[in-house]
């Protein structure tokens, strides 16, 4: 059998209430662009013992664009997904996709802007 391996690209600004932020750690002054996700306002993520997990779901595409053959959308709680409407369902976010993994030479890397305010009391 043979095995296939997928990259996996995710827009994790696609998730409720996430945003890119700039911040400074007032005790070493050093500045890093981090991600904010709120847990809470996701119920596809959840906080375990060993980390903060999202579940999503593959859904393989009919019609493959750009070498894509799969849709990332996060995996809802079933007592979630029961109370929302067909019309709800269908506009959650897709998250990311998946294609198959070409060989090293031919991946493709993306760029990202963020805002400059700078944010205080961060741990690094």
């Amino acid at each position: 059998m043979e095995r296939k391996n997928f990259n996996i690209r995710l827009n994790l600004q696609a998730m409720n209430g996430a945003f890119l932020r700039n911040m400074t750690s007032s005790k070493t002054g050093v500045t890093k662009r981090c991600i904010i996700i709120p847990v809470d306002d996701n119920p596809s993520m959840y906080v375990g013992e060993k980390g903060t997990y999202l579940n999503a779901i593959a859904y393989e595409l009919e019609q493959p664009k750009y070498d894509d053959t799969h849709m990332l959308k996060p995996d809802l709680p079933k007592e979630v997904r029961e109370q929302m409407t067909a019309e709800q369902r269908q506009q959650v976010p897709a998250i990311g996709n998946m294609r198959p993994q070409k060989p090293a030479g031919q991946q493709v890397t993306g760029t990202v802007t963020v805002s400059d305010d700078p944010q205080d009391d961060v741990p690094f």
